[in-house]
């Protein structure tokens, strides 16, 4: 019983972080390159980022 229960424990952590670290590696593909929004913003304006490649739902999801 008390494998079972450590087992259990083990996997439910691994889950939460590869979760959690899933939404790191997200959030760090859209910043990449820029520091701020500000930069981001002018990036867009500048031509140097493609907006219509951003997945506006994922990002949105950060704020």
């Amino acid at each position: 019983m008390n494998t079972y229960l450590f087992l259990g424990t083990i996997i439910t952590i691994g889950i939460i972080v590869l979760v959690n670290n899933n939404s790191i590696f997200a959030d760090q593909a859209i910043w990449r390159n820029y520091d701020n929004m500000k930069d981001l913003v002018n990036g867009i304006k500048n031509g140097e980022k493609d907006d219509n490649n951003i997945n506006w739902e994922k990002f949105s999801q950060y704020f």
